[in-house]
């Protein structure tokens, strides 16, 4: 029906007009497009001036709406009728470069530079078309045109940069890109491009610092030329915005989407919604009125500003208090400003109405969890659950939950329906921890191995994982493999010294005491000051089975030096063996009593006391474990 005219007027046109297929389109965006085409045929019927610029606005309609080929026949008619209005010609360029039509943007960018020499625009713009068809030389004469014109335009800077790059003038394009993030400060990604540019000046420094700061923000285009085209833009998504809100049928998911995608970068628009929606209200249309509040709170939250978010998704609860998705939102606002009460009556009356809502109870379980109010979060989980047994995360949830509550055995239970779920590695990372860890404290070490084997496949590179089966392995006196694991990790992460410190402890409680010896030797060189290393090697030469490694004097300064800035139990024990390997028994015996009078622990006061007894009448004390050497 739309287009059933334009055969009528091809006679009248140059360029034979595009019938493009609407079906996709929102059909208030379909009204709109009949309107305008209708509007366009009596123009062009009547002869009238204003011909040209109907077509012009049409061809911005449908390039809002990316129904590119009939908006450049639009465009090209537009411009045939009217060429004075460079517009039309200028908004053909940007699709003629979306369809990768280059030679023909140039023809085109040319023809304007004729008219308009000393426009900026249209030199940045023609620069781009170069870059993108690869001539450099070209698009560098054009950003120097545009930077001479507009100095001011961080655009044309960052053109020039790029240009500079291309050709492999990297100081020169340091210096562009610095006159870019000059003039716009928030535009992070700059900031990529300019480290890759120090770098090949060889300023390491300066490339690192940079590509700590780069981020998502872009650079601006404040582009004048554009501001018809952008405010059709607007007005389209907009019409599609109020013809949802207003409709019988409302399809929130449908509703967000569209707001989030078309409306989330126009300026104003939260106002005009804002406004439109008290309008409504006034005239007695509360529902579609907090439709439009919602609109905005999900315009806010898009650009990150959350209070102003919660603000609009209240009044939407306020005029419509079965907006389930506004209400949901603004409880869980109030559940982190810390109104716990305010938060869940709100989240009790939608799953009192909505009882069997798994998003509610999802929602609810979390801040049940927010607010530590476990048996509370356990019930919901519970009803998820009945409701869907597959649902993953409440099989994950439910077994923190009742680990939280000391109740390990159940918890494992859940916790592996959700591993046997979860098909995305990291979740699978995530479970396999939590069990791992609640299996270890239920000192089910084969079972925690097996689930440790899983973990160490999905994630082969992670020295981390390594360690962890090193631990396991050596918890079930598997100390070869245990050490070999230990020397994986140490391959992957050379210089964390937890995975040496591990493989010594191994070879220890596999009484290799010379390998031992070798490997916290090589680790001290590395990490001279690391306690628990110094302090194995100290026992190690005071007490070690094999008396060729014994060294009692190295071990006394050692431990003497360390005593000075760490008098832990541990240290002051050792001090103590040292004292009595040199035959200094007193010594030793009383730092074995101030040892024991500073212990309410009855199992350590009695060993202490033998070892007190052992000083005291100058014999050795022989009965020394291999863990002993490894004590922490």
């Amino acid at each position: 029906m739309i287009i059933c005219w334009w055969f009528l007027c091809q006679q009248t046109l140059k360029t034979p007009l595009v019938e493009p297929s609407l079906s996709q389109l929102h059909p208030a965006i379909q009204s709109g497009l009949a309107e305008m085409a209708e509007r366009v045929k009596s123009s062009l019927d009547h002869n009238d001036p204003a011909a040209a610029e109907q077509l012009g606005f049409l061809g911005m309609a449908y390039h809002a709406m990316e129904l590119e080929e009939a908006a450049l026949a639009a465009y090209e008619n537009a411009h045939d009728l009217d060429p004075t209005d460079m517009r039309w010609p200028y908004y053909a360029c940007l699709l003629y470069r979306i369809r990768g039509e280059l030679n023909r943007a140039v023809g085109l960018y040319h023809s304007l530079l004729e008219k308009y020499p000393e426009d900026a625009w249209i030199w940045m713009r023609l620069g781009q078309i170069h870059l993108d068809g690869g001539d450099a030389n070209l698009a560098l004469e054009c950003f120097e045109k545009a930077t001479s014109l507009l100095p001011n335009q961080a655009a044309a800077w960052f053109g020039l940069a790029q240009a500079h790059g291309v050709l492999e003038h990297p100081e020169l394009a340091v210096q562009s890109y610095l006159a870019a993030l000059e003039l716009q400060p928030q535009a992070s990604t700059v900031h990529y491009p300019l480290a890759q540019a120090y770098r090949k000046l060889g300023k390491t420094d300066e490339a690192n610092a940079h590509l700590l700061k780069r981020g998502d923000g872009k650079i601006q285009i404040p582009d004048p030329h554009l501001s018809d085209l952008n405010d059709t833009v607007t007005t389209m998504a907009v019409q599609v915005t109020l013809a949802m809100a207003m409709a019988d049928v409302f399809v929130p998911k449908d509703f967000e989407a569209f707001v989030v995608a078309g409306l989330t970068e126009r300026s104003g628009i939260v106002e005009y919604l804002i406004a439109t929606a008290n309008q409504w209200h006034a005239q007695g249309a509360s529902k579609q009125a907090a439709r439009l509040h919602y609109a905005a709170a999900l315009i806010y939250q898009s650009r990150q500003e959350p209070q102003l978010s919660s603000e609009q998704d209240r009044q939407a609860c306020n005029y419509d208090p079965d907006l389930v998705p506004a209400c949901l939102r603004h409880a869980q606002w109030l559940a982190q400003s810390g109104e716990s009460d305010e938060a869940l009556r709100l989240a009790n009356r939608l799953i009192d109405a909505h009882p069997t809502d798994i998003t509610l109870l999802n929602a609810r379980a979390k801040m049940y969890q927010y607010l530590d109010q476990v048996q509370a979060e356990i019930q919901d989980l519970d009803r998820i659950l009945k409701l869907d047994s597959e649902h993953v995360w409440a099989h994950e949830q439910m077994g923190s939950a009742l680990l939280k509550q000391g109740n390990k055995q159940s918890a494992n239970i859940y916790l592996e329906q959700a591993l046997d779920l979860y098909t995305d590695p990291n979740d699978r990372i995530r479970v396999l921890e939590l069990l791992i860890e609640n299996l270890v404290s239920l000192q089910r070490f084969d079972e925690a191995l097996r689930f440790q084997q899983q973990a160490l496949t999905l994630q082969p590179e992670s020295s981390a994982q390594h360690y962890r089966m090193g631990s396991l392995l050596g918890t079930l006196r598997r100390y070869d493999e245990a050490a070999a694991a230990m020397r994986a990790a140490q391959a992957l992460s050379p210089d964390q010294p937890d995975a040496f410190l591990g493989e010594s402890v191994a070879l220890i409680l596999d009484e290799q005491w010379l390998e031992a010896t070798r490997v916290l030797d090589r680790s001290l060189e590395k990490w001279p000051a690391h306690t628990r290393l110094q302090l194995i090697r100290a026992r190690i030469q005071i007490a070690c089975p094999d008396s060729t490694l014994r060294n009692i004097p190295n071990a006394f300064l050692t431990v003497s030096h360390m005593l000075q800035k760490n008098a832990s139990p541990t240290v002051r024990e050792t001090y103590a063996f040292a004292l009595a390997g040199q035959g200094l028994f007193a010594q030793a015996a009383e730092e074995m009593t101030n040892l024991i009078n500073s212990t309410e622990n009855q199992t350590q006061k009695t060993v202490w006391q033998q070892i007190y007894q052992s000083f005291a009448t100058q014999s050795p004390y022989e009965e020394l474990p291999t863990k002993w050497f490894v004590q922490p």
